[in-house]
């Protein structure tokens, strides 16, 4: 069962260059059970809008079933994405979907 973490960006948002190793690292590190997707908000308009996002970097986990687990926007250290991605994680368990092998 795989989350997929939404990356919405732009390529003219210096923090969401900052962002991109982090992201990078994170991706590494849950690779069994997150899948991320990149967002360039200039080119996807209606996803943008379908999520409401009103500024960049934006972080949207969001279940197999579409449920969306948690977001968070602006810069963030590699040590705030992992709290949030592992609060996510914990909501999702809690909602009847299994993220970690216990």
């Amino acid at each position: 069962m795989k989350l997929k973490l939404l990356d919405f960006w732009a390529p003219w948002c210096g923090y969401c260059a900052f962002m991109e190793e982090t992201i990078a690292k994170l991706g590494q590190k849950y690779e069994d059970i997150i899948e991320i997707s990149r967002i360039n908000i200039d080119d996807d308009k209606e996803l943008s809008e379908k999520y409401q996002i009103f500024g960049v970097p934006t972080y949207i986990l969001v279940s197999e079933s579409g449920n969306i687990l948690g977001r968070i926007s602006g810069f963030q250290t590699e040590v705030a994405m992992e709290i949030f991605i592992e609060n996510c994680l914990h909501i999702g368990d809690q909602n009847g979907d299994q993220y970690f092998n216990t």
